[in-house]
């Protein structure tokens, strides 16, 4: 294709683009607000996020849902399912399509701590492995599409959409094939040994009553005042996730994150949360310190294997 080709091509795609954006205004594709660290859940994840919330739905019957279950009990069907973190950790498994609505009522009344562990790790693991599923999904269509536009053949309208949907989701200006370098920055999955290490932090191991009675896992707060925020609230565990993965991926207070991700990805690494934990100095008002604790929870804790797990079939 000769440069006036290739020129002509990008033209068409702008006006494409420029056309639609007035369109999925209108439509309210746009679906994300953000002001700040508080950011809405998107409406139109919502819906799609439904079908895996309810229960343990894997679990072999007559198995109560997991609203039933005790810590224990639940512990142990896990187990019974071959689901151990050393079997992940070593490869040897992967990880099971369990999707818990909410923590055990009674993590905090186990008498073992390395029990209370497991069973959060167990239960949070799937969720976080499935929201980068998606994630990654939505990444490896942008990278197609950033090719095609580069070519020149970006002219299917269902994909212009998405693009201009998913520049709205990530907070990035819709100016194409500008955008595509930082949408590549920001589509990508968040290391399940960083989220696992914030979530532990955070609420104590899912024992705190904000993570009890809130799903609040990852310490998001929403502004209600220009003096006062709450802990943010969620319906399910599953948009605890999502709105934690959305907040780093976005804002601009982890720039350095993102910066940092994408070396990882250019030098052919899998995203090393003990590493990538360094540039989240700026996630909580202990700075410095709360980098530490994150990095001292993802070592003795032996989560920097979790990064290369992968949910099963």
């Amino acid at each position: 294709m000769t440069p006036a080709a290739v020129q002509k091509s990008r033209a068409l795609v702008t006006r494409v683009l420029s056309g639609l954006a007035f369109v999925l205004v209108l439509l309210g594709i746009v679906a994300f607000g953000r002001s700040g660290l508080f950011a809405a859940d998107p409406a139109s994840t919502l819906a799609r996020r439904e079908a895996i919330l309810p229960a343990l739905t894997a679990l072999p019957t007559p198995t109560p849902p997991v609203s039933d279950l005790g810590a224990e009990a639940l512990h142990g069907a896990l187990a019974a399912r071959g689901y151990t973190l050393e079997a992940v950790r070593t490869a040897e498994v992967d990880v099971p399509r369990l999707y818990a609505a909410r923590l055990p009522t009674d993590l905090s009344e186990l008498d073992s701590i390395d029990l209370r562990k497991q069973v959060f790790v167990k239960l949070l693991l799937p969720l976080i492995l499935a929201e980068n599923e998606r994630i990654l999904a939505d990444r490896d269509r942008l990278l197609r599409l950033r090719d095609e536009a580069h070519a020149g053949n970006l002219t299917d309208t269902a994909d212009a959409a998405w693009l201009e949907a998913i520049a709205d989701r990530y907070g990035v200006k819709r100016s194409f094939p500008d955008a595509f370098a930082e949408l590549v920055r920001r589509v990508d999955a968040v290391p399940p040994s960083l989220a696992l290490g914030q979530a532990a932090l955070e609420t104590g191991w899912g024992t705190s009553a904000v993570a009890q009675r809130s799903h609040a896992m990852f310490g998001q707060m929403i502004a209600i005042s220009d003096d006062r925020s709450i802990v943010r609230r969620f319906g399910h565990l599953a948009h605890a996730v999502e709105a934690y993965a959305v907040n780093l991926n976005t804002h601009k207070a982890y720039n350095r994150f993102r910066a940092k991700r994408a070396d990882q990805r250019a030098k052919g690494q899998v995203p090393d949360g003990f590493e990538l934990a360094l540039t989240l100095s700026n996630y909580s008002e202990r700075k410095n310190d709360y980098v530490r604790d994150i990095r001292g929870i993802i070592r003795a804790n032996r989560f920097r294997p979790l990064d290369s797990a992968r949910l099963g079939g």
